[in-house]
């Protein structure tokens, strides 16, 4: 678990379509803009269900409750397959990338908790998982090519991705304040998830610092 890179889950999204559908036709200014990883997000799952920016960003607000714009598909995959062994239960964020978009490279937490377990789940419901790239002393680093799967990532490893699908990738992500406790259910997942890339921390770029997103920045966005 320690050496975890990335892991396709054996969870299958079986509505997928009619939650793309759905995300589809909510117009673009429902979604707010992410300059750290220069991405469109649309706020799933989020303290006390907010839907601003700032609120849904949150991990030290309210409980965390579904947004008016997470559909019931949606909901059920995650009440039914993810949430009864990811505890604590984590905002979900969905994201969305046109073709030949890029997230630029970026860590998914803070300098305060890397080198600690850093787990995130990421949900493809459109476009390529190979479009993920990882970023290590050795180069770069990529899963296999699957669309529309449920996988696990350290998101304190340094990555980015560039659609290289035909059209417009869309991915769900869970993230804090849930990292990958090893609960019962977890530890049995992984160890029946595939595709499983490992590598020693050892690896990272010597140059991953400059990755962090700036908290001054943060701040400053979140306060306009």
């Amino acid at each position: 678990m320690n050496t975890l890179l990335y892991s396709r889950l054996p969870i299958e999204f079986v509505q997928y379509k009619q939650s793309l559908q759905h995300y589809k036709s909510i117009s673009d200014d429902k979604w707010y803009w992410d300059s750290y990883r220069t991405v469109h997000m649309l706020p799933l799952y989020t303290p006390g269900g907010a839907v601003s920016k700032q609120g849904s960003r949150n991990s030290k607000g309210s409980g965390l409750d579904w947004t008016e714009y997470a559909d019931v598909h949606t909901q059920e995959y995650f009440e039914n397959n993810i949430f009864p062994w990811s505890t604590p239960k984590g905002r979900i964020i969905l994201l969305k990338t046109p073709p030949g978009g890029s997230l630029a490279t970026h860590i998914d937490c803070n300098r305060q908790t890397f080198g600690t377990r850093q787990h995130k789940l990421r949900v493809v419901l459109q476009g390529t998982v190979d479009s993920l790239i990882f970023v290590t002393k050795d180069g770069e680093c990529k899963p296999k090519s699957d669309h529309r799967c449920a996988f696990i990532i350290d998101g304190s490893w340094p990555h980015y991705m560039t659609n290289t699908f035909e059209d417009w990738k869309y991915t769900i992500c869970l993230g804090a304040p849930w990292d990958g406790e090893p609960t019962d259910g977890y530890t049995k997942l992984l160890n029946t998830s595939e595709d499983l890339i490992e590598l020693d921390r050892s690896n990272l770029p010597d140059n991953y610092e400059q990755y962090f997103e700036d908290p001054l920045e943060r701040e400053a966005k979140f306060k306009t």
